[in-house]
């Protein structure tokens, strides 16, 4: 599924093997939606992606290869 860019502000691109995830976080800082893995939506913040999804994520063997912010 492709997003429309300008709604989103920051994205962590994660690896395993040969599969690969995306972390979005949109840009009312409260949308977070997960492409690849299980597909996951969620309700959070910048913090909850990087204290709380991506730690469960590298304990389940994926490994964060890029984040940037879109603009």
């Amino acid at each position: 599924m492709q997003h429309d860019q300008d709604h989103i502000a920051e994205v962590w691109i994660m690896t395993r093997a040969d599969e690969e995830l995306t972390i979005e976080l949109y840009r009312d800082g409260e949308t977070i939606h997960v492409e690849g893995g299980n597909g996951e939506a969620y309700s959070g913040s910048r913090g909850e992606i990087t204290n709380s999804l991506i730690p469960v994520y590298v304990l389940a063997g994926w490994t964060l290869t890029d984040n940037y912010e879109t603009a």
